[in-house]
């Protein structure tokens, strides 16, 4: 199934001595939409990944400089936001599996 996400950079920033958090949107682009494969799905469950999702991306410079840097990254996805705990290179390396657990 193909869908439309907006990955999104999450940064903190000191005013008046205080982190102030800030999310703005990094990215938006068209993605495949899919579930985990059945030992990720089992391997995800003993972690309590319950709600986990894959989105599958094209490469660009874009997703090459979020992968050293997960955490201050999310997927928002149907109104929904995900946060991202994997990034894997597919398809001879042209496109990313971001697997994401949806946040409650």
């Amino acid at each position: 199934m193909t869908g439309r996400i907006v990955i999104m950079r999450d940064t903190s920033e000191v005013v008046d001595g205080r982190n102030e958090a800030k999310s703005e949107e990094y990215f938006k682009c068209w993605c495949d939409v899919s579930d985990l494969l059945s030992t990720e799905k089992y391997a995800a469950l003993q972690q309590s990944l319950e709600e986990t999702a894959v989105f599958k991306v094209r490469r660009c410079a874009k997703t090459d400089a979020m992968r050293m840097h997960l955490k201050e990254f999310s997927v928002v996805y149907k109104g929904d936001s995900f946060n991202i705990y994997a990034m894997t290179p597919a398809e001879n390396g042209t496109r990313y599996l971001l697997k994401c657990n949806r946040v409650s």
